[in-house]
């Protein structure tokens, strides 16, 4: 809902229908960051930096316990404002918890390694987890508090080429798990997603999903849910990547597109319109835009938005008229910036991430 049109634009909707809005919190125009503070010793731990959308630093959130931050480091935010982090899956068993003012709350802790999380409308975080390196661990079910109400193995243990990586909640409250796995009787990894019950873990539903490059592994290689209920995959397939669109019992479309990852990064987000956005292949302005896909006329992209560098993370502003970029210049000096690019007006600003914060870092999920 808040990717779609202004605010005022719906209250003053609701008003003329008689819609009384329900009461909810207003979300601070914001973007997380990650980021290592260079003022301090090498090795101390990285924050969580909140920039409002004139790019101003807003606070910083150190945190605790050792590990570091990344873009494989997912986040999620709920209807509080409050960040739900999947902090450093390769030491850590915590969902760190940070509320809307960069304050640290007690964290979610989990008998494994989290992997992903992600937030229903009703504040519940989901999580998929790894055991060890390779083997996948259970998905859990935690309450807005931070308290687990429930582990269960069912879903992931379908994957059976490593742990499934991918992790969604659709509009319309469903859990779905994606990633490849191989058939019994197979020797290619197919892309299956698994829709897990919400209450317990158990599994309600499984999809696999075409991909039609003969002989070659396929998986999800991103997630992302759809305003309305669905939801949309990245299909990596050998040479070939789709689009395709799910409502979890049948393909709605599937169509290979020119872009999706560009060495740096995966990110794909949904906007309000139901427009797919993926970024370029390295090999077309090494990888620096990103392209937005209208089903209705899905043979190329409709729309290309040119960013001032190598994209290592992206995501929609509050608003949905802006993207925010963590990008790498093309030519010395190699400083990574936060770049601001109006969708509506191509207008873009950036600041400098270095030599204040290094390693500056978009997580997966919604920041």
């Amino acid at each position: 809902g808040r990717r779609g049109a202004p605010w005022a634009a719906l209250l003053a909707c609701g008003a003329a229908l008689g819609v009384t809005a329900p009461a909810t919190a207003q979300i601070r125009d914001e973007v997380r960051v990650y980021g290592f503070d260079t003022s301090k010793p090498p090795g101390s731990l990285m924050s969580v930096l909140r920039y409002n959308r004139k790019l101003q630093l807003v606070g910083a959130t150190g945190t605790a316990g050792g590990g570091s931050l990344g873009q494989e480091t997912a986040m999620s935010i709920d209807g509080q404002g409050r960040m739900w982090i999947s902090y450093d899956p390769l030491y850590t068993t915590q969902l760190m918890r940070i509320d809307a003012g960069g304050t640290l709350l007690p964290s979610a802790w989990l008998s494994d390694n989290p992997i992903k999380v992600a937030i229903d409308v009703d504040g519940r975080a989901y999580a998929i987890t790894r055991i060890g390196l390779t083997a996948p661990g259970p998905a859990y079910g935690v309450d807005a508090n931070g308290n687990v109400l429930w582990s269960n193995s069912a879903g992931p243990s379908l994957y059976n080429y490593g742990y499934p990586q991918q992790l969604a909640v659709t509009a319309g409250g469903e859990v779905w798990i994606g990633d490849a796995t191989i058939p019994e009787g197979a020797v290619k990894t197919v892309p299956l997603l698994v829709n897990v019950d919400k209450l317990d873990g158990h599994v309600l539903q499984t999809l696999a999903l075409p991909a039609s490059s003969v002989g070659a592994h396929a998986g999800i290689c991103r997630l992302s849910s759809s305003p309305d209920g669905s939801l949309w995959s990245y299909v990596c397939a050998g040479s070939e990547r789709l689009l395709t669109k799910t409502e979890g019992t049948q393909i709605l479309m599937s169509f290979p597109v020119n872009g999706g990852y560009n060495i740096s990064t995966y990110a794909m987000h949904v906007d309000a319109q139901d427009r797919p956005h993926i970024v370029s292949f390295w090999t077309d302005g090494l990888g620096s835009k990103v392209y937005r896909y209208n089903p209705a006329t899905p043979q190329a992209p409709d729309a290309t938005f040119q960013f001032g560098g190598t994209i290592t993370g992206w995501e929609f502003g509050p608003s949905g008229e802006d993207a925010f970029a963590i990008i790498g210049p093309e030519s010395a000096p190699l400083t990574r910036r936060l770049e601001r690019l109006n969708l509506v007006t191509g207008a873009k600003s950036s600041i400098p991430l270095n030599p204040a914060w290094s390693s500056g870092a978009l997580a997966y999920g919604d920041v």
